[in-house]
């Protein structure tokens, strides 16, 4: 197989997405981005309630919280949407008859394809959001002067 066909396989590309991740790394950045969530979903109240529960207590609200929190962070739509997907995942398999014709739904597989369209919903909108501040930044570098003013008079240090 050629190099170009291997690149386009996709584990081509899961090999190469995970090929940049040194083993060490993973655990730190995971731990990290646990610690994101937290400190972005979590209320000061929360956070010092958890510190004074035991370790099974505190996953089990942490969990609780933290998924509570995501969902009423989500648009009311994207909302309804995580909701049947949960529910869909719990079916899993459905059938529907029309007397001797018969067939299966995997309402698992649908909701995870649910789930995944949620993920890149949120992801646009975090693209968006950064385009905009890159838009943004660029447009208040235009507008500072080329080069620094010179103003008359004696120079003070800065207190």
């Amino acid at each position: 197989m050629s190099d170009k066909k291997k690149k386009r396989s996709l584990g081509g590309h899961v090999r190469a997405a995970f090929s940049e991740i040194p083993p060490p790394e993973i655990k730190r950045t995971l731990f990290r981005d646990f610690a994101d969530i937290k400190e972005f979903y979590l209320e000061e109240e929360q956070k010092n309630r958890l510190e004074k529960m035991r370790p099974i207590s505190r996953g089990f609200y942490l969990c609780g919280w933290l998924l509570k929190s995501l969902f009423f962070k989500l648009t009311p739509i994207r909302r309804l949407l995580l909701f049947i997907a949960a529910f869909m995942l719990i079916l899993e398999n459905y059938e529907i008859n029309f007397g001797t014709f018969g067939f299966t739904f995997n309402m698992g597989n649908i909701g995870a394809l649910i789930l995944i369209f949620i993920l890149m919903l949120e992801l646009k909108d975090k693209l968006l959001a950064r385009n905009e501040l890159a838009e943004g930044r660029a447009i208040q570098m235009r507008l500072l002067p080329k080069t620094s003013p010179k103003i008359a008079g004696p120079v003070r240090p800065i207190k």
